[in-house]
Parts: structure tokens; sequence; C-alpha cells
């Protein structure tokens, strides 16, 4: 009394239908995710060339790489990896994915909702992923359903009238999570609509938040202003006010950690460490001063970036003919040089404290250590796909692997004096079912019998 394991037969067949079963295979929807995400993880933490920023070339975009792969740059430059979301790299997998999963939905979903909502579905038709089991035995000819439905109902499975035939009885346990591989394949092929549709409407800003600067943002359509960080760069408070109804809103940020503003995600993907200069002329009026870095605009407060703790920032006060140059000297402390125009030796060159201010030919001059935010801005209108999309796959995969579906078939055949019953049972994978089936119908054969009467 074996357990015979049925798969789907193997004829030969067209070549259409080996590539349709080809494209069905759950086996390429999985080597396809591991890809894609492998694809994904690529363009996210790798430096990747925008569509619309202006060309790199292989050695620029090489020095931008983490030093690991950097020696591979320009290879990796020419095989397209600098732009992995704007060519195959990335589409053809997500292209295939949609193909595998549509087909899968195509050729799964009308079997699998004949199986739920029949209440006597047909034993012709296999689920392609699932196991059927099958055994017979030798039973008296006076047996009837009854004896079946007691003990089925003693197991845990109880039989409707509907469920029962002439010469058959169906029993499904679970029925409706036959459903789960459609739902996992709806979800699979929502995802490639998703990826679709950012790549239309994503809209990506960065936003460079200096200390005490206010700053209007059209995609957060709103103004935001750096408040204060902590002394590590970690952390930082922030206001933001609605441009239409100009409500403030004070933002605790903290590196990497993303959140919602006004439908648009954010996060802090930098503080980086600054040096803030304030000069105030004898009427305490702001000075405006000229920085030497060609990427900073002449201001009445400077933001230094301060890439090398050691490295000399300069700026130039031009009404008055004077260069000044900062050299942080230890923590807290920096040298300020002054130097008038016309002249090659510093009038000026002494050590000051941060945010104690330096009289300099009746100018006051505040120097202050601070950090100044890169906010990354993403708005998709989109997104709410890919939560769908995970949604919808994660309960398919969960309601497999904890709430599988089993359907049972009972056969009895008669001839001449012989009375057999066969029980058929279908599942996903190795379940309770097998077990189910070779315990139940060892109970009905002859020898059996009496037990039960």
């Amino acid at each position: 009394m074996a357990i015979v394991n049925q798969s789907v037969t193997n004829q030969p067949q067209p070549w259409i239908f080996l590539l349709w079963r080809g494209l069905r295979t759950p086996k390429l929807t999985i080597g396809v995710l591991v890809v894609l995400s492998v694809v994904v993880a690529w363009g996210l933490f790798v430096p990747q060339q925008l569509d619309n920023a202006p060309r790199l070339n292989a050695v620029l975009w090489r020095s931008s790489l983490p030093q690991l792969i950097q020696p591979w740059g320009e290879f990796l430059f020419s095989m397209g990896l600098a732009q992995v979301f704007q060519n195959l790299w990335f589409w053809f997998p997500v292209g295939l994915l949609f193909i595998n999963s549509l087909v899968a939905l195509a050729d799964y979903s009308p079997g699998v909702w004949q199986r739920w909502q029949s209440p006597s579905p047909s034993i012709e038709w296999q689920h392609p992923l699932a196991i059927r089991s099958t055994e017979t035995v030798t039973i008296q000819k006076d047996m009837d359903w009854n004896i079946l439905k007691t003990t089925l109902a003693e197991h845990g499975l109880t039989v409707s009238e509907n469920h029962e035939q002439a010469d058959m009885l169906t029993v499904a346990k679970r029925a409706w999570a036959w459903l789960a591989i459609s739902i996992i394949y709806v979800g699979l092929i929502i995802l490639p609509v998703a990826f679709l549709g950012s790549y239309y409407y994503l809209e990506v800003d960065q936003i460079t938040l200096s200390p005490a600067d206010k700053q209007f943002n059209t995609l957060l359509d709103g103004q935001l202003e750096l408040l204060s960080t902590n002394d590590t760069g970690e952390q930082g408070v922030t206001v933001y006010t609605s441009g239409q109804a100009e409500v403030e809103q004070t933002l605790d940020w903290s590196l990497y950690r993303p959140q919602f503003l006004n439908q648009v995600l954010v996060t802090v993907a930098a503080f980086d460490p600054v040096l803030t200069i304030n000069v105030f002329d004898s009427s305490d009026k702001p000075v405006r001063l000229l920085p030497f870095q060609e990427n900073l605009d002449p201001s009445e407060r400077l933001n230094l970036p301060l890439g090398d703790s050691s490295q000399s920032l300069y700026f130039r006060i031009v009404s008055e003919g004077l260069t000044f140059q900062i050299t942080p000297s230890r923590e807290g402390e920096y040298n300020v040089q002054v130097l008038r125009e016309g002249e090659t030796t510093p009038f000026v060159n002494e050590a000051i404290q941060n945010n104690v201010p330096l009289s300099v030919d009746q100018l006051s001059v505040h120097v202050a250590m601070n950090h100044q935010a890169k906010i990354l801005a993403y708005y998709d209108p989109f997104a709410i796909l890919y939560l769908v999309s995970f949604v919808l796959t994660i309960t398919g995969i969960v309601v497999l692997l904890f709430r599988s579906p089993l359907q049972f078939w009972f056969i009895m055949e008669q001839q001449d004096s012989y009375q057999w019953l066969h029980g058929a049972m279908e599942q996903f994978g190795k379940g309770e079912g097998s077990g189910l089936l070779n315990e139940l119908l060892p109970l009905f054969a002859s020898e059996s019998q009496d037990k039960l009467t």
C-alpha cells in the first residue's frame, strides 16, 4: 500500500507548450527575483549617473566608487553599470518577471478558481505545483459513505452533503488557500507596473540645508529651516512650514531614518561639518563675505565645508580689502590670519575659541562649528503599489507555509465480488495530507472492518 507521488506527465510536446511551461515555473520566478534584487542593490548603494544629469566619463565615475571596486571602474562603466536603472540590466529582469507572473496567473488561476468554488472539484486536473498521492484498499461490499464520513469527522474533516456523489466523495481542507499561488503572482505582477510608473513619475531632489538658513522646496511645497544639530552630527532639529497652511512643524531627524513629510519620503543622507562665519561692522550690521570656493555664493553668513579637519578655509571682505584664512588647530579652537590687500604679511594672527568673537579693524568676526544637512526627498505616486505588492506576496507565502490547502477524493469501485476504495490527496509540498491519507485508508481494509462495525 505504498503512496505514489504523481507529477505532471512529461510527454513530448510542441515547443510552444515547452516555452509556456518554462515561463510559468517558480524556478524562473525565484531566479529573476534574485537577479533583480542584486541589480536594485547595486543601483541603490553604488553611485549612479542620473538620466537628466551631465554625463560623467569613466574616470570621474570610477573616482566616486568604493575603493574596493575602483580598479574595475572603467570596465563596469563600459558594461552600463553606471546607469543600471536606464538599461537592460534592470529592465530585462523586470520584463521577464512581468511575463512570468502573467503566464503563471493564466495557467494556474482557472483550475484554482474551480478548486475553490466547486463543491466537487474534478480529479482530472492537478495543480502543476502540487503533489498528488494515491492509496487503494480492498473493502467489504456493504460499506457506505457514512462510515467514511464519520471517520473523516474524527480527524477534523467535515463533509457537506453536496460534496457527495454516487461513487465519489470529495473533502477539502482550507480550499480557499489554493488561491495562495495566484495571490503571490498578483503581487509580483504589480511590481513591474510600479517600477514602470516610478521610472516616469518619480521625483528626486537633494536639499542642502545650512544652519539657520530658510529654504523653500518645491517638491515639499514648504520651507525648511535647520535649527540645530548635536555635536556628533548624527541628529538635528528642523522646522518645516507648509506652503499652503503656513503651519510650522518641528522635526527631529536622525541619519538614514526616513519619514514622510507632506506625502514626500525624506531622509538625511549626511550631516557634514561646516564652519559658520558671520562678520558685523561697528553698527552690528552684517558684512557681505566672498568665499574662495567656486561652488559657494557671496553671503552675509558663510557655511564653509570642512573636508579635512586641518584644511585652511578662505574668504574675503571686498569692501574692507581684507582676506581671512581660518585653520582649525584643535577641537573648538581656530587660527585666524588676516591679510590687507596689497600686503604680504598678515597683520592678525591669533587663536580664537569656538563662538568667541574676534575684533579686526572695528569688525566683529564670529566663527562656530556647525553641521549642514544633506536631505534626499522622494515623491512617487506609485509608491503604494510597492506596499500592495509586498503585502500580497508575503500573504501568499505565509498561507502556503502555514495554512496550506488539502484536497481529498475517495472513490468506490466494485467489480464482481470485490469492492475497492481509492483515495487521492493533493497538497503543496510535504504536509499533513500524505500521512493522513496513509492513516485513513488502511482503516477501511477488509481485515479492519470489524474494528469499525
